[in-house]
Parts: C-alpha cells; sequence; structure tokens
C-alpha cells in the first residue's frame, strides 16, 4: 500500500466511493495496465489515455465526479461522431472496469446510447485515378507506400510496420503482425510489388525515412497525401484501402469472405464498408430480372360489387 499513500484517505465509512482513495492518474494507469495485459496496441492505449484525460479536465478534474450529463456535454465537444462513438466506447470500458474492481459504485456512461456515425458509401479510386498513380516516377520508398495500399490492402500502420523479415518473394507472400485487433495475415504479392521489393534487404523496415529510419503511420499518411494532393486525386491515404477492397471483390467474382480475409477483417460485414458496387454493375443485375421468366397474361379486373356496363 505504500506505492500509494499519497493517494489514501482514512474512512470509516465502508460505503465510501473508493476513487477518493486513489487520484485518476492511478484509475487510468491501472486501467490501461489491465487493457494492456489483454493485447491491445499501444496506439489504442494512448488514444484511451487521452479521451479519459479530455473527461476528466471537464468534469472538474475528477472522473468520479462525472455524471450523464456531463459526459454527453462532453462529447457534443466533438464534431466527428466517429470520435464521439470511439469516445464513449472508452468511457463505457473505463467505467465498468472501475465499477467491477470496486473503486467506483457506478457506471454513468452505460445509461448514454452510443453515437451513430452514418454509414457512408465506401470511396474507392477510380480506374483513371489509379492509372495516375501508376505511371508516376516516384522514388521506391513512395512507390512502395502507394502500392501496399493499393495492391495490397494495408493500412498505414501496417505500412509503416512492415519489415523485410516479413516479406518473402521465394513464396511470393507479405506477412502482417500483430495487425488491428492482433492478428496476422498473409498476403499474396502483387506483380508490381514484387518488383519493388526486389532484392529484398535482409532485415528492417520496408519503408524507410529519407535517413533510413523508421517512419510512422502519420509520417507515411502524409506522404501519401502529399502524393495524391500533387496530382489532384482528392482523397486520403485510407482510400487506397477501399479501392483494394473494391477491386479484389470484383476480382474475386464477389467473394467477400475472401476479400475480408485479405484486409483482416472479423466480418464480412465489415468488408462490405470497403466495396463499392458499380452503377452498371447494379443496373445490369437489374435489367436482367425476370428477363427469362413468361410475361404475365392480361385479365380483365373485377371489382366486387360492381357490374360492368358495355
Amino acid at each position: 500500500m505504500a506505492e500509494f499513500a499519497g493517494f489514501l484517505r482514512v474512512s470509516e465509512d465502508p460505503s465510501a466511493d473508493v476513487s477518493a482513495m486513489c487520484s485518476d492518474d492511478v484509475l487510468i494507469s491501472k486501467w490501461l495496465d489491465s487493457m494492456e495485459t489483454r493485447g491491445l496496441r499501444p496506439k489504442t492505449l494512448g488514444r484511451r489515455r487521452y479521451s479519459l484525460q479530455s473527461l476528466r479536465r471537464h468534469s472538474g478534474g475528477s472522473l468520479g465526479e462525472a455524471s450523464v450529463e456531463t459526459i454527453e456535454k462532453w462529447l457534443r465537444e466533438f464534431d466527428s461522431l466517429e470520435t464521439r462513438k470511439s469516445y464513449h466506447t472508452d468511457a463505457m470500458l473505463f467505467f465498468r472496469w472501475a465499477t467491477r474492481r470496486g473503486y467506483l459504485q457506478s457506471n454513468p456512461a452505460e445509461q448514454i446510447e452510443a453515437p451513430r456515425p452514418p454509414k457512408l458509401l465506401p470511396r474507392p479510386l477510380t480506374a483513371d485515378e489509379v492509372g495516375t498513380l501508376r505511371a508516376l516516377p516516384l522514388d521506391r520508398n513512395r512507390s512502395l507506400m502507394i502500392r501496399l495500399g493499393l495492391f495490397a490492402g494495408l493500412r498505414v500502420s501496417e505500412i509503416a510496420a512492415l519489415r523485410w523479415e516479413n516479406v518473402s518473394l521465394r513464396d511470393g507472400t507479405l506477412t502482417v503482425r500483430a495487425g488491428k485487433g492482433n492478428k496476422d495475415r498473409a498476403i499474396p504479392l502483387h506483380p508490381e510489388l514484387v518488383a519493388l521489393l526486389a532484392p529484398p534487404m535482409p532485415r528492417g523496415p520496408v519503408v524507410v525515412s529519407r535517413k533510413g529510419g523508421h517512419l510512422g503511420a502519420a509520417d507515411v499518411s502524409s506522404h501519401i497525401g502529399a502524393v495524391l494532393a500533387a496530382v489532384g486525386i482528392a482523397a486520403t491515404a485510407h482510400q487506397l484501402r477501399h479501392t483494394f477492397g473494391t477491386e479484389a471483390a470484383r476480382a474475386s467474382n464477389g467473394n467477400l469472405l475472401l476479400v475480408a480475409t485479405l484486409m483482416g477483417h472479423e466480418s464480412t460485414a465489415t468488408t462490405r464498408g470497403y466495396v463499392l458496387l458499380g452503377a452498371h454493375e447494379s443496373a445490369g443485375v437489374i435489367g436482367s430480372m425476370w428477363a427469362t421468366a413468361p410475361r404475365p397474361r392480361p385479365s380483365t379486373p373485377h371489382w366486387p360489387g360492381r357490374r360492368c356496363h358495355r
């Protein structure tokens, strides 16, 4: 108990709020330690630390004082519904953990319905835009970033984390280690990636900084974004992944289970958010409906209670 000596108070009331015995910093750290034990990635842990510290500031400096109204007002400060949903989840998980461990007596976040972001259509690049990118005289590093998104469907964090040890030109595959959800997956190499990756290095990151150092996910996103902007393509780095999902679905005749496996999705429901069905494809389906069915024979309508006059 000595390690918490600066945060304890003496109370003879057994029902007293235990959160008063520990600082919020200690509670947040203990919660994140439990999340790390479960195998959550550092990026997720950092996001959750930030959101809880933000909520604490909004609650007057104490998470134990957070109410339903306080949390709702805090969430409304963020314009993005995706951000609201993520932060609501963080608050839910924290308060659930704290009540189960006996640090808090209630979970105010459970009384708040999760924000529901709109389900937008996938936003793949057009064939012309993909052609423009493939024709660009880029250096090897940026060419790899573009093609790892277009032809392997990698997230920017996965591009940054990809190492030569996980590339096998002999087998024609690259392996994503501990991707989103802490999952591994193997992806066959597109011919353009094979050409760019040869000859392979023995070890180290595949994409590097100008000085040969490690790049972070934000760096990769910035490099790809700069290339897109330079050629007038209004898109983000993540839209390369949308493009991969859409093209993989087309090339596999709509095999979403295969596409989900390539993209590292647990469910094909997630994959559907990356696959855009073209208007010409859907028009072809609609146009062929009942194309060979016999036409119904016309009949004279009969209205009950009425007599037809000739």
